[in-house]
C-alpha cells in the first residue's frame, strides 16, 4: 500500500501535510489523515482513511507523477487506470560530470526526471537551478536543491529567464535531461552543455488492466502529456 497525506487535513503546525508519501519510509510526524490505495492491479482505489502515527523527524520522499494526478481525479470521483508507458532508468553520469557541474554557473532542468537524475548523480544541492516548469522546481525543492527559479513554461520560457536573470560571462550552464529531448533550451550568448542521466524506455505491453478496460470500452478518455507517449500508446494498442 501507498499513502497520501490530504491537504487541508493534517494537524496544525505540520508543515509537510499535503504531500505524498510512501508508508514504510519513516515519512509522518505525529500523525496525518490518509487515503491508502492498492495498486497492485494498476486501479486506483479509495480503501480508508486512517492516522498513521510516526516518527518526529521524517524523511519524506514524493511519488511519482502520476500518485498525483490519480489522487486529483479520484477528489472529482473518477475512477483511474494507470497505463505507464515508459520506464524511468537513471543512467550513471559520465566521467566528467563532477568537473562540469562545479564550471557551470547554473543547472537547467526540462523535466521532474531530470531533477531526479540530478539528485542521483550529485550530492550538490546548492547550484542554482532554472526548471521548465512548477512541477519540475517543485520536485527539486522537494530533493533538497536550495535555489530553484521555474520558468513556468516550455524550453523557449526556459531560455527567456536564462537571458533575463543570468550572464553569459558568469560561465557555461549545464542542462540535464533524458536520452530524448523534445525542445533543448538554447539561451542566445549562452553556452550550454548537455548531459544525459536519465533514459525512459519505452514500454513493451499495456497493462493488463489498461487493455481490459479499453477491450470493455470503458474508458472515457485517455490522457498523453507528450508527443512520444501519444505514438507509444498508439503503437502498443495497434
Amino acid at each position: 500500500f501507498r499513502a497520501v497525506a490530504i491537504p487541508g487535513t493534517g494537524r496544525a503546525g505540520f508543515p509537510d501535510h499535503g504531500a505524498e508519501l510512501f508508508v514504510g519510509e519513516h515519512v509522518n510526524p505525529r500523525g496525518w489523515s490518509a487515503l491508502v490505495f492498492s495498486e497492485g492491479d494498476n486501479v486506483f482505489r479509495t480503501i480508508r482513511a486512517e492516522t498513521a502515527i510516526g516518527i518526529e523527524q521524517p524523511q519524506i520522499r514524493r511519488n511519482p507523477d502520476w500518485e498525483r494526478d490519480l489522487i486529483a481525479l479520484a477528489a472529482r470521483g473518477h475512477q483511474a487506470v494507470i497505463a505507464p508507458l515508459f520506464s524511468v532508468q537513471i543512467l550513471h553520469p559520465p566521467d566528467d560530470f563532477g568537473a562540469s557541474l562545479a564550471a557551470c554557473q547554473a543547472v537547467l532542468l526540462t523535466s521532474a526526471n531530470g531533477a531526479r537524475a540530478l539528485a542521483e548523480a550529485s550530492e550538490q544541492r546548492s547550484k542554482p537551478v532554472f526548471a521548465v516548469g512548477d512541477t519540475t522546481a517543485a520536485t527539486a525543492e522537494g530533493l533538497g536543491f536550495s535555489s530553484v527559479t521555474s520558468a513556468s513554461g516550455d524550453a523557449a520560457a526556459l531560455a527567456e529567464l536564462v537571458r533575463q536573470r543570468l550572464d553569459s560571462a558568469q560561465g557555461p550552464l549545464l542542462h540535464v535531461s533524458g536520452a530524448n529531448v523534445a525542445d533543448q533550451p538554447a539561451a542566445d550568448g549562452f553556452e550550454v552543455k548537455r548531459v544525459v542521466l536519465y533514459e525512459a524506455r519505452q514500454a513493451e505491453v499495456l497493462p493488463d488492466s489498461a487493455r481490459a478496460a479499453l477491450a470493455a470500452r470503458a474508458v472515457d478518455v485517455a490522457t498523453f502529456f507528450s508527443p512520444r507517449a501519444s505514438q507509444a500508446f498508439v503503437q502498443l494498442v495497434a
